[in-house]
């Protein structure tokens, strides 16, 4: 089975290097690696790997976000591709990962469950090796309209572990594996995957949805273990466009759902907007 890894980066020099290093790490070979550069300032950081086996790199000349970025390295391997994992730069896989998903990806064959997406446990990046606390098993949404990631920041007692697949509101974008074929029959009228009016932020939430409108499973998986440094760490270090693009796509999201969330989430624009 072949693996397209996308990677979309805009001036992430930070923590490219770790992510890319632990692909080529991977015992299992049968992938090959999409870079994206959604116009970093100094794209010098990404010539090392021009010319890298396994690994191709597009660079945009404008910032076309998380969602116009992996659109574009979707449409580039979708055909030529079994599995698409999406993958944020800030992200480390342990060697197993690759082999590790074709084991599940078969063992859900022989149940005959059919995912159009799928993560793994995401644990917070930790140096010392520990990775003891959750970074997200899902995004699930409060009563109220908000969305969060499960069990974040919390230490990993195995809690939200399952025997093999465990269906979940959404999956976390900073990684998550994606079906060609369900991603081709629920790709929207003007041939997006990812929506591009939310540029980044949601958009995990919204393709996740839209996958289950089409009775695609949305599953996450405790048996596959990824590693999220997760670079803004909190609210308050988000700037406040990037508050309202995520408040503005979580409204999108619940218009279609009870009164309380829509509430909520109107709400939230209007406070985001004046600074809180």
């Amino acid at each position: 089975m072949n693996l397209s890894i996308i990677i979309v980066t805009h001036n992430s020099n930070k923590y490219i290097d770790g992510a890319i290093n632990s692909i080529y790490a991977q015992r299992y070979k049968k992938y090959k690696i999409f870079i994206i550069d959604n116009n970093s300032l100094d794209k010098k950081y990404l010539q090392k790997y021009n010319n890298k086996s396994q690994t191709e790199l597009i660079f945009l000349n404008d910032n076309h976000g998380y969602c116009g970025g992996n659109n574009i390295g979707i449409e580039k391997s979708i055909n030529e591709s079994d599995f698409l994992v999406i993958m944020n730069p800030d992200v480390v896989l342990p060697n197993t990962f690759c082999g590790d998903l074709i084991s599940v990806a078969n063992e859900l064959n022989n149940q005959s469950l059919e995912f159009g997406v799928i993560g793994p446990k995401l644990l917070q990046f930790d140096s010392s090796g520990q990775h003891k606390v959750i970074d997200s098993t899902g995004i699930f949404q409060k009563w109220y309209g908000k969305w969060y990631d499960r069990g974040q920041s919390s230490v990993d007692d195995g809690r939200y572990d399952v025997e093999l697949v465990e269906q979940v509101p959404a999956i976390c974008g900073a990684l998550m594996i994606l079906n060609p074929r369900a991603l081709k029959q629920t790709r929207l009228n003007k041939g997006e995957y990812f929506k591009n009016s939310f540029f980044m932020y949601k958009e995990d939430i919204e393709l996740s949805l839209r996958m289950k409108s089409f009775k695609y499973g949305v599953f996450h998986v405790s048996d596959l273990v990824a590693y999220h440094h997760r670079g803004w760490k909190s609210r308050r270090h988000m700037s406040k466009r990037s508050k309202i693009i995520s408040a503005r796509n979580e409204l999108e999201i619940n218009k279609s759902r009870d009164i309380v969330k829509i509430i909520y989430s109107f709400i939230k624009v209007i406070a985001v907007r004046i600074g809180f």
